[in-house]
């Protein structure tokens, strides 16, 4: 019997990611924490929500999307700062 850390193998698809995988995966997560901290709407969400969700309806275009999201942050009197 073997006391202290016994070594555990990787699975065989960890250990053949390219080097900057894991980097380009923490720049993704920052990015969509910031695009979401600023409000920045996000179309592509927006649509694959729709699909997933609600089949039967019809998704709005990008530009009905955004002008819908501005009015949405902008029509709120507690929402500006000047």
């Amino acid at each position: 019997m073997k006391i202290g850390l016994q070594s555990r193998e990787l699975p065989a698809a960890s250990c053949q990611q390219p080097a900057g995988y894991r980097l380009r995966q923490l720049a993704r997560g920052a990015r969509a924490v910031i695009v979401r901290v600023l409000g920045v709407p996000d179309y592509a969400h927006y649509v694959a929500h729709m699909r997933a969700a609600h089949p039967h309806a019809v998704p709005l275009t990008a530009e009905q999307f955004a002008r819908e999201r501005m009015e949405l942050r902008y029509s709120r009197p507690g929402a500006k700062c000047c």
